[in-house]
């Protein structure tokens, strides 16, 4: 049975009602729902439907304040639909959301994002729909979605679990990769057990699989300043596959800690000879 989720509309006597199968959905799952049109007292032309997939972002904290949505995606109708008076007529709908979507954030349905109440970010997504009668789009309120991670996105995570990793923050980014969106989700990390060498750990992901696991290091004391430039940064990057997160991700958290333990390695040594 489908659930009632979003808004009415009622624009110039019809009424539009959108239903979706569920209120929660996976990073880059399909979405279904439908449509439901009532006439009113006349006939009517309805040039096409549209639905805006919408994130607001909320702030709050030491510079930060306010809200701010970012039109996600976009999905139409665009076959023209005449109502008739008093007909009711249901239209079905299906898109894939984006991989990229960001995950509603506080997720309390998760045990990964339990803890991390000190982010001053909120992820909130919203579907709106709208009809386009006579060249004008009348759109429905919003209506909030709950997105869930995607299961690469999860494994990921849980792999930096058990590596002793804890996420701390969940925040935008809108400087540090390709802008093929206006911004990535971006997951802070803690270490439980902090070592000398290691200052902040963070993780995006860029869609299709694409990963960029961004190390911060603490800074050798160098006396130059060009020995200085982007040494207490290391990027790995990495690709998953469904193969990768079989058998509980254990080759997924193998190669990440192969990775992690080279860059440790490394700084150690460095912050050694340094001393």
């Amino acid at each position: 049975m489908l659930k009632k989720l979003l808004a009415s509309i009622r624009v110039g006597g019809i009424k539009v009602d959108t239903t979706l199968e569920k209120g929660e959905y996976s990073q880059g799952e399909i979405i279904h729902g439908r449509v439901l049109i009532q006439g009113g007292s006349v006939k009517q032309e309805i040039n096409r439907i549209l639905f805006q997939l919408k994130v607001r972002l909320r702030a709050r904290g030491a510079g930060v304040s306010g809200f701010r949505d970012f039109l996600w995606h976009t999905h139409e109708i665009a076959d023209k639909i005449t109502v008739l008076p008093r007909e009711t007529k249901e239209i079905p709908f299906s898109f894939t959301l984006p991989d990229v979507t960001p995950i509603s954030f506080p997720y309390e349905g998760h045990f990964l994002f339990a803890k991390p109440k000190a982010s001053p970010y909120r992820f909130q997504v919203y579907l709106q729909t709208g009809i386009d009668i006579e060249n004008s789009i009348d759109p429905s309120d919003h209506d909030e979605i709950q997105i869930a991670p995607h299961p690469f996105v999860e494994e990921v995570l849980r792999s930096m679990s058990r590596l002793g990793f804890s996420v701390t923050s969940v925040e935008p980014n809108s400087m540090d990769y390709p802008m093929d969106r206006t911004f990535y989700q971006e997951f802070l990390f803690a270490q439980h057990d902090m070592k000398n060498w290691l200052s902040e750990a963070s993780l995006v992901h860029l869609g299709n699989g694409h990963f960029v696991l961004r190390i911060e290091t603490q800074k050798p004391d160098y006396r130059s300043i060009m020995e200085m430039l982007d040494v207490n940064e290391r990027k790995i990057r990495f690709v998953v596959h469904e193969e990768d997160i079989e058998n509980e991700g254990i080759h997924l958290t193998e190669y990440l800690a192969e990775q992690i333990q080279l860059i440790q390695d490394k700084v150690t040594k460095e912050l050694s000879s340094n001393e």
